[in-house]
This record gives C-alpha cells, structure tokens and sequence, in this order.
C-alpha cells in the first residue's frame, strides 16, 4: 500500500502553533517594555519610592527575557508545550514581584496576570490553565500577606486577594472553555482538510490513469493542468510539459482559435483528423469559481479507429476466405485452357503470347489470393536480395501492358547496381497497385498516365527507398489519415483494399509504406531493410 506524505493540514496546525506562541512572545515584549519605559521615565505612580530600584532590576531582567524568548519560538529548538509553560511561569514570578514592588497599581498588574493566564491557556491549547491560576493565586497572596507579619495583615487586602484568586480561576475557566472550542475547530479543520487532500489525491489519480485528455487554461490560454493522456495525444513527453496554448501542434491550436471565436456556448465540440484527436471544450461561467477557464478532453480517435479495424479486418478474413474459393475454381479453368492452347502446334505467334500473358496474370492472380490469406496469420516474407536493375525491367514490361500505350513512366535507380531486400513476389504486388493508382490518377488530370519511379539507396537511415510519384491532383489532407485503413477508397470501382494490403506486405517484409505531401501529385515512398548480401540468396 503506498505511502502518503505527511497530512499539510497537521503542518498547518503545528505552524499555527507556533505562529500564536510568537505574538504571545510579542505582546509580552510590548507591555514589558511599555513598563519599563514609565519607570525610567517616572510617569505616574509606577512604583513605590522605596522599591524604584529593584522593580527597574526585575523589570530590565523580564525584558532580556522577554527579548531571547523570541529565539526559540522562531528557530523552533525547543519542545512547544515545555517552552510555553517555562515561558508562562517566569511571566506569572515576574508580574508577582513588580506587583510586589508597586502596590499603587494592583489592578494594573492583576489584569495583566490575568492576561498572561488566559494567554497561556490558549497556547498551550487549553491542558493546565488552572495550574497558572494556582500559581498566580499563590504568588498575590504571599506578595498581599505572606511576606508581613500577621500583626500589619490588612483585612481589606487579603479579601481582595480573594478575589483576585476568583478571577483568576474564572479567568482559567473561560479561556479553558475557548481552548477547548478551539482545539475542536483545529480538529474539525484538519479533518476536512485531510478529506480534501485525500479528494485531491484521488481526483489526481483518476485523472492520470483516465483514456480522455485533460488540459485546463486559464483566461490568457496558458496550461495550468494537463493529464498524461492529454500528452500522449499531442505527443508532448511529461518533460517537455508545455506553458502555454500556442506550444501546441498548429493543427490542434488554431482548430481551437477557430471554434471559440465563432461560438458563445459554455460546451463546443471541435475536431482534428491530424492528430486523430475530438476535443470537447466546457467554458466556465461568468460568476463562477475560475471564470473563463476551460477545460478542455481530447478523445483519442486512434483507438476507435484501431477497434473499427478490427471489425474490418474480421470482415476481411470472413471475405478473402470465400472469395478464395470462389475465384480459385474458375481460375484453374482458365490455367488449364490456356495450357491446351499452347499445347496446339497450330496456334499462331500472336496466339501464343496471348496465351502466355493468360498464363502469367492466371499465376499473379493466385500468388495474390495466397498472400491476401497469409495476411492475418503475421507470417513473415521470403525475402531476398533482388537485383533492381533487372527486376524493374521485366516489371515495367508487363505493368505497360495493362495501362495506355501514351503513358510516361519515368524510371531511375541509384546506384545502377542496387539491391534490395524483398519477398519478390510480394514486391510486384505492392508496386503494381502503387504504379496502377498513380496511371489512374494522374491521367483523370492530364488525359494520360504519367508518374515517375525511383530506386535509391538512403546513407542517412541506412536503407533503401522506392519512391512512386503522380502527377495526379493530389490527397486532400482530411483523408490522408484513412489512406492505409481496409475499405476505404477514392476510386469509383476500387475495393479499399489495395493501399491497405500493401502496407502489411510492407511490415511483412520489414519495411515501412508512407504517404508524402508534395507540392504536385502524390507520392509514396517504401522504405526497405539494409543486410549484408552476402549472407542471403540473390533473385531476379
């Protein structure tokens, strides 16, 4: 079970504590150096003649004290309750002798004393005011009668110290009573404050762990509280924690700007397919607590998206499946026709190519089936080095029979002798649905096909590149983020599936397909694994 800090409600009190216990020590200060300054000035009838000497002594001495009883309270060295007492004690002895020592003003000293005992009581936060009121009785009357002879004892005097005891205990007993309502509140306090930091706690740790983002701004758009979840969806690291709203991606930040200029509603709703990111925005009213604050939750797309997937995908195993089967019988049918054609002796050279391009598109036809089936089981490639140069050659001749005899296909390979590491087979997949969506495109906008494909070798990550650029009308950037997702399409007769399956030959063989944002046209770009080639088997 964690461990939780020590309560800031107990810190609270102690310093509360301590805090009292130093205006005591201020106000004793005072009225300690308010007596010693009508003494040495001699206003009024501060002391009787006799003892001017010896109550300046006691009063000099109750100041040095008063002044180093500072010390302690601030550095906090001693024992609170030890300290206080020691400290209520001395004031009850000194108050005595100078109420000895000037007798002309009792009910001065006796206020004071009283004073000192309700002080005291509330310091030491109401445990023994009686034993102050004790000592306090016990002191006046010594100082009213102990010290004469019972010969010169004053009738009056001694029933004045009487009740000057009462008041003393009376006094004990009202700041008991307000100690105690006191000591209740302080309890009742820091038990709230231990449920609103337990509260706080919790509501901290929900919010961590909670799936939606959290961000708080307040009225000039500056962060003052994001989640975890919020980060991961900006793509903000919890050490790059940003300030303010404009350190944002742009996409996220001006779809806000947008949003909240146009409408008043305390609720707003706003979208940003960049990021996959929904964010729901709740203003706080004017009148309330943190006015103009808002909160904003960011709803991660990403993982709807990747749950659609699935369904898509079941859908798709459900569909390859049947459609397997359904294409393979009459596709054995056209194999085995074309191969009675090319047995007959009397089949002219035009009839004979025919029948081989039969034969090869028949053959191409179930390698597809084979690796659409291949597809949810992870089965990696049978990948090796292929000789670019020559590979590309007989790819283009037969992708050029599908397509318009005016197509334009530019071809470069840099280095001429480059090699990659691929699965063949599944190569001329992927680049025959790459170089078919680029002819399609790129003729709707010029009548014709034309779109470039290169072959490079990148040093700087240490791979190869095969680039595949249109000179079509581009992709809107509100579908970019859909490009690679199963059944989704931009072609009045296409399936969906074509990006989709290329991407998965694409990691099948360890490498990576991504889309490009080009001024013109669209481009796509394979990034393919670097080996040694002398360890694998080079094809063509």
């Amino acid at each position: 079970m964690p461990q939780h800090p020590q309560s800031q409600a107990e810190t609270q009190v102690t310093d509360l504590s301590w805090a009292t216990l130093h205006i005591f020590n201020i106000y004793r200060l005072l009225f300690v150096g308010a007596l010693g300054t009508f003494s040495f000035l001699g206003i009024g009838s501060f002391t009787n003649h006799n003892l001017l000497q010896m109550s300046r002594i006691i009063l000099i001495i109750y100041f040095v004290f008063a002044v180093l009883m500072l010390i302690p309270a601030l550095l906090r060295s001693f024992s609170y309750y030890k300290l206080t007492v020691f400290e209520v004690i001395i004031d009850l002895l000194m108050l005595s002798l100078l109420l000895y020592c000037s007798r002309q003003m009792t009910d001065i000293f006796i206020i004071l004393i009283n004073s000192v005992i309700a002080a005291g009581s509330i310091v030491t936060a109401g445990r023994i005011p009686f034993l102050f009121a004790a000592l306090a009785t016990m002191g006046t009357l010594i100082i009213k009668g102990g010290l004469a002879s019972p010969s010169t004892w004053d009738t009056t005097e001694l029933i004045l110290s009487g009740f000057y005891s009462i008041s003393f205990f009376a006094t004990a007993a009202l700041a008991f009573g307000l100690s105690m309502r006191i000591r209740a509140g302080e309890s009742l306090v820091i038990e709230r404050e231990k449920e609103v930091l337990n509260l706080e706690h919790l509501n901290k740790m929900i919010i961590s762990q909670m799936g939606i983002g959290v961000i708080v701004l307040d009225e000039q758009e500056r962060i003052i509280f994001v989640n975890q979840s919020a980060l991961q969806s900006l793509n903000w690291s919890s050490s790059e924690f940003p300030a303010h709203l404009i350190q944002l991606p742009k996409a996220f930040t001006e779809e806000y700007m947008n949003v909240k200029v146009k409408t008043h509603d305390l609720q707003l709703r706003f979208s940003c397919d960049y990021l996959h990111i929904s964010t729901r925005v709740v203003l706080l009213q004017k009148g309330q607590s943190n006015s103009g604050y808002a909160i904003l939750f960011l709803e991660d797309s990403r993982a709807a998206y990747k749950k659609a997937q699935e369904l898509k995908l079941l859908s798709l195993g459900r569909l390859t499946a049947s459609v397997a089967h359904e294409i393979r019988n009459p596709l054995t049918a056209i194999a085995q026709a074309a191969q009675l054609l090319a047995e007959k002796t009397q089949v002219d050279p035009n009839s004979t190519k025919l029948v081989e391009i039969i034969d090869r598109q028949a053959l191409r036809i179930e390698g597809i089936i084979k690796n659409i089936l291949q597809l949810p089981s992870g089965k990696k490639a049978d990948r090796a080095l292929i000789r670019v140069q020559d590979w590309v050659n007989s790819f283009l001749a037969e992708f050029m029979m599908s397509v318009d005899n005016r197509s334009e296909i530019g071809c470069t390979i840099e280095p001429v002798d480059l090699m990659i590491l691929f699965d063949s087979e599944q190569l001329h997949q992927i680049l025959f649905n790459l170089c078919d969506n680029a002819a399609y495109f790129s003729q709707k906008i010029l009548g014709y096909p034309k779109f470039s494909l290169a072959f490079k070798l990148n040093a700087k990550e240490n791979n190869a590149e095969i680039r595949i650029c249109d000179q079509g009308p581009g992709i809107e950037p509100n579908v970019r983020a859909y490009l690679f997702e199963p059944f989704f399409t931009s072609k009045n007769t296409g399936t969906g599936l074509g990006l989709y399956i290329a991407l998965q030959l694409c990691q099948a063989n360890d490498a990576s397909l991504s889309y490009e944002s080009v001024e013109k046209g669209a481009c796509f770009v394979i990034k393919a694994q670097k080996v040694e080639s002398s360890k694998l088997e080079m094809r063509e």
